[in-house]
């Protein structure tokens, strides 16, 4: 502690630096560099033109819909789930080339998440995304027998900004913390190339003999 009191502004400087550095950054904080998000929820189901009855074996068809919703949910992931959304109407020249896609099943609804920098394009991305959910699972699912699954979606897909990367939101704390740590490596430093002797224990460590010494009031 006594070395702290005596070198206190070698670890106030840099700290100080590194807090005036991160000022001009604490407003992107709040802002993500990861753009846009948007979720679609959905159902889906192979169409039967025969209504269900009680004894037709309900176990099977619930089974058959989670398949069938697990399966588009893969098939969001792929490149021909791309390309169909580029040829897909509204969707611009460019939208797709920054676009990242992902997708999974939660107890039978499938969910899809586009990311994307502009949120007008992924407006545009989204709304296709649905089209494309709905329209063209007959191209690519044989089992469907022809026709495309009956995709239903749960809600409307809202555009929302995406969350702040963890490591963004930490980056001004970091700084900080490297200058304080900067800061206590030179008081180290000069403690250990200080001459000046001080206390009893400085002039003990070099053998010297100690006669009084005057107590500091």
């Amino acid at each position: 502690m006594d070395v702290l009191r005596r070198w206190w502004w070698l670890v106030a400087i840099p700290t100080l630096m590194a807090g005036i550095a991160t000022l001009p950054v604490l407003p992107q904080v709040s802002e993500s560099s990861s753009g846009y998000g948007a979720m679609l929820h959905f159902s889906a189901a192979q169409q039967s033109p025969e209504a269900l009855t009680a004894d037709s074996g309900l176990e099977d068809v619930w089974l058959a819909s989670e398949l069938a919703v697990h399966a588009i949910a893969a098939w969001a992931r792929t490149e021909s789930f791309r390309r169909e959304l580029e040829a897909a109407p509204g969707v611009e020249s460019g939208d797709i080339a920054a676009l990242v896609i992902a997708s999974d099943n939660h107890r039978s609804i499938g969910q899809l998440f586009l990311n994307h920098p502009d949120s007008q394009s992924l407006l545009r991305l989204a709304t296709a995304a649905a089209d494309v959910l709905q329209n063209t699972t007959r191209n690519y699912f044989p089992q469907f027998a022809g026709a495309s699954a009956a995709v239903s979606l749960l809600d409307a897909p809202t555009i929302t900004p995406a969350p702040v990367p963890l490591g963004q939101r930490l980056a001004p704390l970091l700084r900080i913390a490297l200058g304080l740590v900067a800061g206590l490596i030179l008081v180290m430093a000069a403690h250990t190339f200080d001459p000046a002797l001080r206390t009893r224990e400085d002039l003990e460590m070099l053998g010297l003999p100690v006669l009084a010494t005057l107590p500091r009031q």
